[in-house]
């Protein structure tokens, strides 16, 4: 469950880094190459970390009755 939480925060933190590289670039009009490609890969990232944490979690079922 702790890799995932820290797999999820580190796709958060790639993604801001390139989104800040992304709104420096555009200060002087020029393109970051490939970054489509590598925001899609942090979101993967963030993705793949919230897999990771789902499956760590214990489901209990909860049976309603009536008293």
């Amino acid at each position: 469950m702790a890799r995932g939480i820290w797999l999820f925060i580190a796709g958060i933190v790639i993604s801001e880094i390139l989104l800040m590289m992304q709104g420096l670039d555009a200060i002087t009009y020029t393109g970051v190459p490939y970054i489509n490609e590598t925001l899609l890969g942090a979101a993967a990232i963030m993705f793949a970390g919230m897999l990771l944490l789902n499956a760590g979690t214990k489901h209990k079922k909860y049976v309603l009755t009536n008293s």
